[in-house]
């Protein structure tokens, strides 16, 4: 994550996470980061977070968390996508992957493919295996 949280922001867990062994959140469950505050032992784990199956806040990485609101107008983002769809806002840090996917879309716009997702005769180009 390139970008810094505030309290108050809402974010989805990126990934399945336990804590001390026991599930604590499922990948895109939603979060309210409710304060910074670095584990003195793991300095990554520095933002707090309420755990409802467990009923205890719990810390976790920036990296574990993805941005769930426009970090300019306050619009729900697509879980997908990096772009704001009312502004145009792109999350700080995931340029690269918002124009990766979208230059993808492009490629395979109008390309026939196979049950693998490979391109079929009749779509651009050779087929490559």
């Amino acid at each position: 994550m390139a970008f810094e949280l505030k309290p108050g922001d809402a974010c989805r867990l990126s990934k399945r996470l336990t804590v001390e062994g026991k599930p604590a959140f499922d990948r895109g469950d939603e979060v309210e980061v409710l304060a910074i505050d670095p584990d003195p032992e793991r300095p990554g784990f520095k933002y707090v977070v309420f755990c409802p199956a467990l009923g205890i806040r719990v810390r976790v990485r920036g990296s574990d968390l993805d941005r769930a609101n426009c970090g300019k107008c306050g619009e729900p983002l697509i879980q997908s996508a990096y772009e704001c769809v009312k502004c145009g806002w792109v999350v700080p840090g995931r340029e690269d992957e918002w124009r990766q996917a979208d230059l993808e879309k492009f490629r395979n716009r109008g390309v026939a493919r196979d049950s693998h997702g490979r391109p079929i005769a009749g779509g651009w180009g050779p087929i490559i295996p």
